[in-house]
Formats: structure tokens, C-alpha cells, sequence
């Protein structure tokens, strides 16, 4: 670790090994923000990996407005990410709200070839709602 320097952050000149070998044993004894500062003021390129939890909460994907706020029914909004490409001639935005559960049971089996008898065939028998 003394040959990395006080800042503690490698160069690409060192082998990607030893960048690993550096942010693993920091990871160990300091924050992820610690880390994570001391990548961006060394200028070195980062991306940490997140669980899909705590996307929501990355500032980068917020100040870029990578979220859509949708409704969900009878609880409240969830931040769900949008398309990850971005066009001058449409926003790709949310065209409708979740639906509820078994909102659109009937309709997706008819557009998949049942019958409306064996639709309702289902339903008496108690398989969709």
C-alpha cells in the first residue's frame, strides 16, 4: 500500500490487479463515500455497482432524471427507471399507470387466442379472478 501514496489511489500505469487489490482492502476500512471521492478527485474514471435498491437514491440518475414517479394502485408512487435512451423528439415517459392486480386478465388471455367461454371456464373454476 506505501507505494500508492497517501491518497491511496492507483493509476492505470499500476495494472487493473492493482487497482483492484488497493479498493478491495479499502473497502474493507473505509466508507463507500470515502472511496468514492478519493476516485473523483484523483480525475479516475468510476462507476460504483449498485443493487437495483439502491438506484433510486443515485444522485447521478436523479439529477438526470433517469426515474419516472409512477403510481402504483393503493400504495402510494415508486420511482421506476426510464428507457435508457433519450430522443429530442419524445420524453419516454410513463403512458399509463400500473394496473391493479388481475386488472387486465381477461384482455391479455383473449390476445393470446382464448375464448370467451374458455375465459369464463377459468374464472368459475376459480384461475383468474
Amino acid at each position: 500500500m506505501e507505494r500508492f501514496g497517501e491518497v491511496g489511489v492507483v493509476g492505470a500505469a499500476d495494472g487493473p490487479l492493482s487497482v483492484h487489490l488497493v479498493l478491495t482492502v479499502r473497502a474493507v476500512t473505509e466508507e463507500i463515500h470515502e472511496i468514492l471521492e478519493r476516485l473523483e478527485r484523483a480525475r479516475i474514471p468510476f462507476a460504483p455497482l449498485r443493487r437495483p435498491d439502491q438506484l433510486v437514491d443515485d444522485p447521478h440518475l436523479n439529477a438526470a432524471r433517469q426515474f419516472v414517479d409512477t403510481p402504483l394502485p393503493g400504495r402510494g408512487t415508486a420511482k421506476l427507471p426510464k428507457m435508457p435512451v433519450r430522443s429530442t423528439a419524445f420524453e419516454f415517459g410513463l403512458r399509463r399507470p400500473a394496473p391493479g392486480l388481475g386488472e387486465h386478465t381477461r384482455e391479455v388471455l383473449q390476445e393470446s387466442g382464448l375464448s370467451k367461454d374458455e375465459i369464463d371456464a377459468l374464472a368459475s373454476r376459480r384461475v383468474i379472478g
